[in-house]
């Protein structure tokens, strides 16, 4: 236990250090419009977690305490079906209402909504079932990503827009998304999903 602590300390205290880096330098590098550009972003993508409609927090109470080879696979399958499902459905509605207002921050929003709900969620039930060592990497390779990309874009460049940070946003989520499905897919795999529209996971929602 003392480990696992450890562990998640260690990985909130790098991401922080990571963010606190993050502030010192791109300040540095963007120019002023693009850097209101980019904290605009970064404020509306704080507000994304609402599109999952609580279903991963859900999970993870479900699955606090548990282990990750005694779960019921069937069930189980139907739930990451809807951790995929619901900011979809979101993001579908974004991009329309993109192709309506040409605005691109609002694409830039609705791509990003299901990878990142989803490993929100993923990152979630890790942390439910036990895996502080995954966790930990994980949260420390994004937000590593997330940082360093960006620099070195900029010393081979010589520039940088909030666009390209943007989009090594989207790059680092895809990335992690993939790796999340992935892992999901070894625990589902051959598994025979349950309804997915059923009573017991609606209730996991609440």
């Amino acid at each position: 236990m003392g480990m696992d602590v450890l562990k998640v300390l260690s990985a909130n205290g790098l991401v922080a250090l990571f963010g606190l880096v993050s502030s010192l330098v791109l300040p540095k590098i963007l120019k002023l419009e693009d850097y209101a550009y980019y904290q605009a972003f970064l404020l509306y993508l704080s507000y994304v977690a609402v599109f999952h409609l609580g279903f991963p927090t859900g999970l993870s109470i479900k699955y606090a305490g548990g282990q990750v080879e005694k779960i019921n696979r069937s069930q189980y399958k139907s739930e990451f079906i809807l951790q995929i499902l619901i900011p979809a459905f979101f993001s579908v509605i974004g991009i329309c209402i993109y192709l309506y207002s040409a605005n691109a921050m609002v694409l830039y929003i609705s791509f990003l909504t299901v990878s990142y709900c989803f490993f929100g969620g993923f990152l979630s039930l890790l942390q439910s079932w036990g895996r502080f060592g995954l966790y930990a990497v994980l949260r420390v390779l994004t937000s590593g990503g997330l940082l360093l990309l960006p620099i070195i874009y900029f010393l081979i460049e010589g520039r940088l827009s909030a666009d390209n940070c943007i989009q090594f946003y989207l790059l680092v989520y895809a990335i992690m998304m993939i790796w999340g499905l992935n892992y999901n897919a070894s625990l589902i795999r051959n598994a025979e999903s349950k309804k997915i529209f059923s009573n017991e996971n609606f209730q996991t929602g609440k």
